[in-house]
Order: C-alpha cells, then sequence, then structure tokens
C-alpha cells in the first residue's frame, strides 16, 4: 500500500507540473484557461523591432523565441498590438482593421539619402515603378523644341522591387531608354544591387552626359537616375540615389523624376 501510494503521489505530481488547468481540471494542454475574462499579456513599450532592453529573459540569456507581448506604441514602436519575439527582433502580428499594403509617391531631385514615412507599419517588401521625364505630382510635359536629341527627349521606364529575406535585401530592377528624337538604337540597364534605375539615352542608344546633352561634356551619372534600399524602418524605408542625372539649366534641360510605390507589411 505504501508503495503504491508514493507511484500514485509521484504520478500526481507529473501530471500536475505537465499541465496546469485554470477554471477546468480536465487540462487539454500544457495550460489550459476556461474564462469568460479572457487574459492580459504583458504591455510594454518598445522602442523599435530590435528592442533587447525593454523586455529581457529572466535567465539574463537572450530572449526566448515566440516570447509575446502587447506593446502600447507609446515607446517609439507603432503600431499597437501584439508583437513576439523571432529571428532577433518584434514581429506584429497584424488584425484585419490594419492595412497590408501602402500605396505611396517620391519626388527626387538630387542624389542621397531619401527617408520614406507615412507607412503605417515597417514593410516587408516593396515595388517601384517610374516613367522617364515625369517630373512633378500634377504636370504635363512637352520638349521645348523638337528632334534635340539631349535629356528633353530621353523616355523610357524602370522597374524595381527590394524584399527583406530575414537575413539582407534582395533587389532588382530593369529598364528600357529610347529617344523622341528618332530611334536609331535603344539602351537596357538592369541590376541586381538596385531597386530604382531610369536610364536616359540619345537616340543611338548611348547615356545622356551629366549636362543633358547627347554626348558632350562629363559622364560620371552613366545617363542614371538610380537608387537602392538601404534599410526597412518602423514606418517606412530608407533609399539612396547614388546616381543623379540633373542636367542643366541650358536649354530647359533640368531634371527630375517622380517615382510610385507599393509597400507591403
Amino acid at each position: 500500500m505504501k508503495n503504491y501510494l508514493i507511484i500514485l503521489f509521484l504520478t500526481f505530481s507529473y501530471s500536475l507540473i505537465a499541465q496546469v488547468g485554470i477554471g477546468t481540471v480536465n487540462p487539454e494542454a500544457g495550460l489550459d484557461i476556461v474564462s469568460s475574462n479572457g487574459i492580459l499579456v504583458p504591455r510594454v513599450a518598445l522602442l523599435s523591432l530590435t528592442d533587447i532592453t525593454t523586455v529581457v529573459n529572466p535567465t539574463g540569456t537572450p530572449l526566448a523565441e515566440s516570447t509575446l507581448v502587447y506593446n502600447d506604441a507609446t515607446g517609439g514602436l507603432t503600431p499597437a498590438g501584439f508583437y513576439f519575439w523571432q529571428n532577433n527582433q518584434w514581429n506584429h502580428i497584424s488584425s484585419n482593421s490594419q492595412k497590408k499594403v501602402h500605396f505611396g509617391k517620391i519626388l527626387v531631385n538630387a542624389s542621397g539619402d531619401v527617408i520614406v514615412t507615412g507607412v503605417g507599419f515597417s514593410p516587408k517588401s516593396v515595388e517601384f515603378v517610374a516613367i522617364n521625364r515625369i517630373e512633378g505630382y500634377n504636370n504635363t510635359y512637352r520638349a521645348n523644341g523638337n528632334n534635340t536629341n539631349d535629356i528633353r527627349m530621353a523616355g523610357g521606364t524602370t522597374i524595381g522591387y527590394a524584399q527583406n529575406t530575414g537575413s539582407s535585401i534582395d533587389q532588382q530592377v530593369i529598364s528600357n531608354g529610347f529617344n523622341g528624337s528618332s530611334i536609331n538604337n535603344i539602351g537596357t540597364y538592369s541590376s541586381s544591387s538596385h531597386c530604382i534605375a531610369a536610364y536616359f539615352v540619345n537616340n543611338n542608344g548611348e547615356p545622356i552626359h551629366d549636362d543633358g546633352s547627347p554626348n558632350s561634356g562629363s559622364d560620371t551619372q552613366n545617363g542614371l537616375i538610380s537608387a537602392s534600399l538601404q534599410s526597412f524602418d518602423d514606418d517606412g524605408f530608407t533609399l539612396n540615389f547614388d546616381n543623379f542625372l540633373a542636367g542643366s539649366t541650358t536649354s530647359n534641360r533640368t531634371n527630375q523624376m517622380v517615382v510610385i510605390y507599393k509597400a507591403y507589411r
């Protein structure tokens, strides 16, 4: 009898450790809660997607995968909602009321960094499209000369994307260029290190030069307005325009470009 009681006690103790029931005597999982009042997970103010100071592992080791909290969006990271820890960052659990796609536009008029905000979430991927010589959000354009064979006549299209693979940023762009003066040849361009690349060419498919002319002066910009995506941020993303074919004020050969983008949560 004594041995039987010991075995029964050990079995019962193991059951208590293996399964916990709240509001039920027959738990059907490691933790089974039967209640009409709901539960509250820890409510915190996360600073960023990589915040490792607001929430800590009590053992002193790195945060465990699947750690779950509710972020109240008062610490810097938005939007508010449930977040879980995975792959060294906080991942938002989106609801049906939160948008999953954002459309936006950028007017580019110089080289350097462009920080895009107002997306409403940290994108996982972004698509880009642009057409040469679209120089404003509300604009009708016609070159102030015929058959000039310079930047004023340089048409083309660029299509690209960038996506977060978890360990790096994968991006690609393809574009074409032609010239309205005449089309003796066309130009094409592609790059796996850029997501935007408008290509401006003369009627022989050769790059327009830095001053907007068909072939005079320097050619340091390679006939391009090109950019790579540097980072996916909490509320958007950052682009770096490494080439910008600005043209010149001579004969109104100035240049800028509207880029349309589509960001996905």
